[in-house]
């Protein structure tokens, strides 16, 4: 006898469900990470010009930040005795500001908190990633809720080992791109790079299980 794949969504659902916390974790993450640091302006004059790498993208110059002498970049028509807009960060030249916009995205509270949410949902990989997940959570919550306890009933062991399975791969990708945040250098890159593969791993072998194990009954084969 042919069986709804009820129990399918659900498996969908626990899957989708560990995987999305991995992502809601490293946006969390880089939220507090970028408010441990204390952004502010300043505005400075330009004293003395300094060499510049790329004289067609920028000049630098010397200038006096909170009594010290720093470089800073400025725009290329700058020239000495021009003042500018810095940005700082924890006291110290962190980038010119270009515009209003540009203050607004670095040094306030709503500008700061958008700017990690625009490059975070704004990368193609784990933008699209959330929101599908997301919607594959909810779609599949939506399918399979009534039918939970039924399914915990039918199939206990393939349920505890998908959530025990979800719980540690969820942890190894939190723990990855939590230091792919902070370490701000390749080997933490290299990690968080790894630890989607084991998700996409994960994901492909649950989900085929669960899809066979309903194939089984349902055809009775």
């Amino acid at each position: 006898m042919f069986k709804k794949p009820i129990q399918v969504a659900y498996g969908i659902r626990v899957v989708a469900f560990w995987m999305l916390i991995p992502f809601v974790v490293m946006f969390i993450t880089c939220e507090v990470y970028e408010f441990k640091n204390h952004m502010t302006t300043q505005d400075v004059v330009l004293l003395e010009e300094s060499y510049s790498m790329y004289p067609e993208e920028y000049s630098s110059f010397y200038t006096d930040i909170n009594g010290k002498k720093r470089g800073v970049h400025a725009p290329v028509d700058s020239k000495v005795g021009d003042t500018i807009t810095v940005i700082l960060r924890n006291g110290e030249y962190y980038m010119t500001a270009k515009d209003d916009q540009t203050i607004k995205d670095y040094a306030t509270v709503p500008g700061r908190f958008l700017r990690i949410f625009r490059t975070i949902f704004g990368n193609s990989i784990f933008g699209i990633h959330m929101i599908g997940l997301a919607l594959v959570c909810l779609i599949t919550f939506l399918i399979s809720l009534k039918k939970t306890k039924d399914i915990k009933k039918e199939y206990p062991k393939l349920s505890m080992v998908t959530n025990i399975a979800g719980i540690v791969c969820s942890v190894i990708m939190s723990a990855a791109l939590i230091n792919a945040v902070v370490s701000d250098d390749l080997t933490g890159l290299a990690f968080g790079v790894l630890s989607l593969i084991l998700g996409i791993i994960f994901t492909a072998v649950f989900v085929f299980i669960w899809v066979f194990t309903w194939a089984l009954y349902a055809f009775a084969l």
